[in-house]
């Protein structure tokens, strides 16, 4: 139903047949009315106590159907640098938030409790573990603790890499410090991008965005004169097992890279919990937060998620209801819900407004409270 096919089956319902039993309410009123059943529909069909069918959002697809529109998933919040001496972590939650339906936490952890780290020699102490290109016209370099391209090759496999133990599917944090071709806030010509194996789309999958130094049109990132020297970390996901890492520069690529990151990401199930218990569960050896059941609780407009430090935070991940738009006659606001549901909504609009209306209500109105949150 449209909004203005809404108010009109409202005032249909209010009135008897052949009758005119009630006084036209005003657009505003049915608006408000509307709305308001529309929120109370939400919570029925998602809260299996209010839910006149007792079975709630995981109950049944019916329900699930029923807020399908405003179910958003894989909403997601990160930190820049995890800070490996901080106990908690405090993640925005998006700012149309309802309801959660779950969550998981981003985290970095070795199941072998040794350092996660996948590259070895990241900050080129030595010459060893890169391949400097295919071995015809290599252009990288390796001296004085970071490694240099110079401009100039014409190959296209002139990539720098080194193997490295991944698994298809799994997400991988990527550092990396980005200098000028004289080190420091100097400038670099070129461009480069790097990926977990052969390069594909940059900014999507298995391949991170252009590094360009002069290029600043959003979302690409860019360095300016003033801050050359800028260590970046993004995601990548590995789309094959076991591939090379690997940077892959313009052949006019000038400049220098140095302390090389990549670490594990996993998504484990967070356990969100009530405030008033969350620290004495942090207390017991059994309940407290760990890498294998990350302990959190909802405040105000954030998550705060707990570690024991033997395991780095470095973001959530949400699926949730999200807020309805209001319905509004004046600005032409159809209920966003699907259309199966707009009936309900109008039988519940009908019915609230009838005991708005009339004396003896009360019976009603307590049945309908028994019924929402």
């Amino acid at each position: 139903m449209t909004v203005a096919e809404m108010h009109f089956a409202v005032e249909q319902g209010l009135q008897k047949v052949g009758s005119n039993s009630f006084d036209t309410f005003l657009p505003e009123e049915l608006d408000f009315a509307l709305n308001k059943m529309q929120e109370r529909f939400i919570k029925q069909r998602f809260w299996s106590k209010s839910d006149p069918k007792q079975s709630g959002y995981y109950g049944t697809q019916k329900r699930i159907d029923d807020l399908r529109v405003l179910t958003v998933l894989d909403y997601t919040d990160d930190v820049l640098t995890p800070d490996i001496y901080a106990d908690h972590e405090d993640f925005d939650l998006p700012t149309n938030y309802l309801f959660l339906i779950n969550s998981r936490a981003k985290i970095l952890h070795s199941d072998c409790q040794i350092d996660p780290e996948l590259i070895t020699n990241g900050d080129f102490s030595t010459a060893t573990d890169w391949k400097l290109g295919d071995g015809t016209e290599d252009k990288w370099t390796i001296a004085n603790g970071y490694i240099k391209h110079t401009p100039g090759h014409a190959s296209s496999t002139e990539s720098m890499s080194q193997p490295i133990r991944i698994k298809k599917g799994n997400k991988y944090l990527i550092s990396i410090i980005v200098e000028g071709a004289a080190g420091g806030a100097t400038t670099y010509a070129g461009t480069f991008t790097i990926s977990l194996g052969p390069p594909g789309e940059p900014f999507k999958g298995n391949t991170s965005p252009t590094f360009d130094f002069i290029t600043n049109d959003y979302p690409r990132p860019y360095y300016q004169n003033t801050h050359a020297t800028v260590a970046k970390q993004f995601i990548l996901e590995a789309n094959a097992d076991n591939v090379s890492f690997q940077i892959n520069p313009s052949n006019d690529y000038d400049g220098r890279l140095d302390k090389i990151s990549v670490r594990p990401i996993k998504e484990i199930p967070l356990r969100i919990v009530e405030p008033d218990d969350a620290y004495n569960l942090l207390e017991s050896p059994f309940s407290k937060s760990s890498h294998k059941s990350p302990m959190g609780v909802i405040s105000d407009t954030f998550i705060k998620v707990f570690t024991d430090k033997r395991f780095l935070l470095k973001g959530v991940a949400l699926d949730y209801i999200r807020v309805p738009s209001e319905i509004a006659l004046s600005s032409n606001q159809d209920c966003e819900l699907a259309e199966h549901t707009h009936q309900e909504i109008v039988d519940l609009t009908v019915k609230h407004l009838l005991e708005a209306t009339e004396a003896p209500r009360y019976q009603t109105n307590s049945i309908e409270g028994s019924q929402s949150e």
